[in-house]
């Protein structure tokens, strides 16, 4: 009977972890889709990162980009176009997970698993295009590096919290009376 209630105790815990773990991936996300509808989404219609930009968030994207991520503030083609593709394709997906995360709605697996599969992708090669500029390189590559794994982080773990076939547990439908 102890053992049995040692098991209760563990498996009470872990699922309150998992269940932290749930509600701290949707702040981060719903933290993304706030700065991807503000920051990205100005910056995406023609705002451009500057230290007497009108816009209190791109001034300060200024100052960080001068420390961490030149190309932001230097604003090239493939920059402006992926951050317009995370404004307004990923954003909307992060406000679903947020959801899905907080009310356990099983439904948000696939696209949940794909989405960050494909940020992760995105965020990879952001990361190498970033280093790998010859002229416009991030002054503290280091900074920009921790920066970046952090924000990947995000995604990877959702990746590895939506891989059981229902991370919420089973969810039964009420039959339906005729």
């Amino acid at each position: 009977a102890l053992e049995s209630e040692q098991i209760g105790s563990l498996n009470r815990l872990i699922m309150g972890a998992i269940r932290l773990l749930d509600y701290v991936l949707a702040l981060f996300f719903f933290a993304f889709t706030c700065l991807s509808f503000t920051l990205e989404a100005s910056y995406c219609l023609g705002a451009k990162p500057a230290p007497d930009a009108p816009f209190p968030l791109i001034r300060e994207s200024y100052h960080w980009g001068l420390k961490a991520d030149m190309l932001w503030v230097v604003k090239p083609v493939w920059v402006h176009a992926a951050t317009c593709l995370h404004a307004f394709f990923f954003a909307p997906f992060y406000f679903l997970f947020a959801v899905g995360l907080t009310f356990k709605m099983n439904w948000i697996r696939i696209p949940a698993i794909a989405v960050c599969v494909a940020k992760l992708y995105a965020g990879a090669l952001y990361m190498i295009g970033n280093l790998m500029d010859p002229e416009n390189s991030p002054a503290q590559p280091r900074l920009f590096v921790m920066q970046s794994l952090s924000y990947m982080m995000i995604p990877f773990l959702m990746t590895l919290r939506m891989i059981p076939s229902s991370p919420f547990g089973k969810q039964f439908q009420k039959k339906k009376h005729n």
